[in-house]
């Protein structure tokens, strides 16, 4: 068993409405990416809280469970929908916070930049999510000089050496 406290990086000092605890499962090789997924499935969500995931057995009778807290930012209290079938695998915009609450320019180009570190750096697009998430809480700090070498970085090992502290 697994216990994170999100699934991507939570601002706190927004208002959120937070729902009850939902459950996604799936069965197979890669049975944990796929509990993801079902439970992914939820729309008009930001993010989810408290996320526990149980894996049990081997190989192809392994099955996984994710259980999570949904969240919303804002005061809407509006139940959120659920896509009839799996996620996609294509790119999903997230939009950015209004040009009001801009934080420092290095914040506004983070998420380009750990767009393309997380691609080199990881394969596979749950490594890869969990690698922008990573890259976007330091270079939103800001770290100047870690959002510098990313947005240089061109090949694998350079990417890798941004790591480095």
């Amino acid at each position: 068993m697994n216990v994170v406290p999100s699934l991507r990086p939570v601002d706190a000092s927004r208002a959120m409405v937070v729902f009850g605890q939902i459950k996604g499962s799936a069965c197979g090789n890669d049975a944990v990416a796929g509990a993801l997924r079902d439970l992914k499935r939820l729309t008009h969500v930001d993010g989810y809280l408290e996320v526990v995931i149980e894996e049990t057995g081997e190989r192809e009778g392994r099955c996984a469970s994710v259980t999570a807290y949904p969240f919303r930012y804002g005061t809407s209290t509006d139940l959120p929908g659920i896509r009839a079938a799996e996620e996609s695998a294509a790119p999903e915009l997230v939009p950015g916070r209004p040009a009001g609450d801009a934080p420092p320019s290095v914040e506004s180009d983070c998420a380009t930049a750990c767009t393309a570190f997380s691609r080199l750096v990881e394969s596979g697009s749950i490594n890869q999510a969990l690698a922008r998430d990573r890259c976007h809480q330091r270079c939103a700090k800001p770290d100047v000089l870690f959002y510098q070498c990313i947005s240089k970085a061109q090949t694998a090992p350079s990417a890798k050496a941004c790591l480095t502290p």
